[in-house]
C-alpha cells in the first residue's frame, strides 16, 4: 500500500486497508507528539472558502512536525479577485515547488480540476457540497477511540444531509465496516439518491425518518450537522427550514448510555451548548483528533517514514 505523492479527492480514492493504515498511524503519532519528519517539507493550504478547525489543524499538522506552510484563507485575499482564474492560480501555487497542495473551494468537482493540473499531490479539504474526505478519517478515528471498533454500529446522520459534505465523505467511509444507518432530516434535506444507491450496490441497511425519537434508542452514534446556509438557493428556502432541529441534553434520555455525539462544526443552533459537558459529547475531540489524523495522512502522502 502506498499513498505516495497521490492525489486525495475523495473517500473513494481510499481502500478500506489504506483507511485503517491512517487511523493506525494517527494513533502512533497522538502518541508521539512532535518530531521532524516532515523538515523541508511544505504545504499550499489554498482555501478560497472560510474555515477554521481544518485551515489550522493542517497548518499544525506540518509545524507540529517540523515541516512549513503557505497559503491563503479566502478567495478575497489572492488575484481571483482580480479576475484571475482557478487554473492559473493553481499553475502559480504549483510552480513553487511545493510538496501538497491543500484546496478548499465552493465549486463542486474543484479539487479534481487542481489535481489534473498540479504535478504536486492535491488533497481535497472540501469542494462546495461534494465531499470533504479528511474530515471523514477524523470522524472515524474519534469513533474507534470512543467504541473502541468500527464494525457493525448504528450511525444515526442528522440534519442538512443534501448539502453537507462531512455527511457525504462519512458515508463512503464507514461503508466499508458493515454499518446500519438512519437518515434523519426534513425531506427538502434529505440524502441525494446516489448515495442512497451505492448503500444498497453494497447491501448496507438504511432508513429515513424526519423524527430522531423514531430511532435515538438504538443508535451508537449521532453525527449532527448545521444547515448549510451558503449551499441554499435563496435566502427564503434557508429561513424555512431553519430550527429544524436542536439536539440537547434530553436526547439522552431514550439513548443508549455509551451513545457518542459528534459534530464536524461549526454549529449554529442545531447542537445546545448544554450537551458540551456530558460524557457523550465527542465533537471537540474530533477537533482535537483532526491533527493526528491529519499527519498521519499527509506522512503516507510524503512518504515519511515513522
Amino acid at each position: 500500500m502506498s499513498l505516495h505523492k497521490r492525489d486525495i479527492l475523495s473517500v473513494k480514492d481510499l481502500t478500506k486497508e489504506e483507511i485503517v493504515k491512517i487511523l493506525e498511524l494517527a494513533k502512533w503519532y497522538a502518541a508521539k507528539g512532535r518530531t521532524d519528519h516532515f523538515k523541508g517539507k511544505v504545504a499550499a493550504l489554498c482555501f478560497f472558502e472560510p474555515s477554521t478547525r481544518t485551515f489550522v489543524s493542517f497548518d499544525l499538522a506540518m509545524k507540529y512536525l517540523g515541516g512549513s506552510t503557505t497559503g491563503f484563507q479566502s478567495a478575497g485575499a489572492t488575484s481571483i479577485a482580480k479576475g484571475e482564474s482557478l487554473q492559473d492560480t493553481i499553475k502559480t501555487i504549483d510552480s513553487y515547488g511545493v510538496d501538497v497542495i491543500i484546496m478548499r473551494h465552493p465549486q463542486i468537482g474543484s479539487a479534481k480540476t487542481a489535481a489534473d493540473i498540479a504535478k504536486s499531490p492535491v488533497v481535497n479539504a472540501g469542494d462546495g457540497s461534494n465531499e470533504h474526505p479528511t474530515q471523514s478519517l477524523v470522524d472515524l478515528y474519534t469513533i474507534q477511540e470512543r467504541k473502541g471498533d468500527l464494525n457493525n454500529l448504528h450511525i444515526g446522520v442528522l440534519g442538512d444531509l443534501k448539502n453537507a459534505r462531512t455527511v457525504h465523505s462519512l458515508i463512503l467511509a464507514l461503508s466499508h465496516f458493515s454499518p446500519r444507518f438512519s437518515f434523519i432530516s426534513p425531506k427538502e434535506l434529505a440524502i441525494d439518491d446516489s448515495y442512497k444507491e451505492e448503500l444498497k450496490r453494497k447491501s448496507i441497511d438504511f432508513r429515513e425518518v424526519e423524527n430522531v425519537n423514531e430511532v435515538i434508542g438504538s443508535l451508537d452514534v449521532l453525527y449532527v450537522t448545521r444547515l448549510q446556509k451558503e449551499r441554499f438557493e435563496t435566502l427564503e428556502e434557508y429561513e424555512k427550514l431553519k430550527g429544524s432541529y436542536n439536539i440537547g441534553r434530553s436526547i439522552l434520555e431514550g439513548a443508549k448510555k455509551d451513545l457518542i455525539i459528534l459534530h464536524p462544526l461549526p454549529r449554529i443552533d442545531e447542537l445546545s451548548t448544554e450537551l458540551d459537558a456530558v460524557e457523550n459529547a465527542a465533537y471537540f475531540q474530533q477537533t482535537k483528533d483532526s491533527i493526528a489524523v491529519r499527519q498521519a495522512l499527509l506522512a503516507l502522502i510524503f512518504g515519511v517514514p515513522s
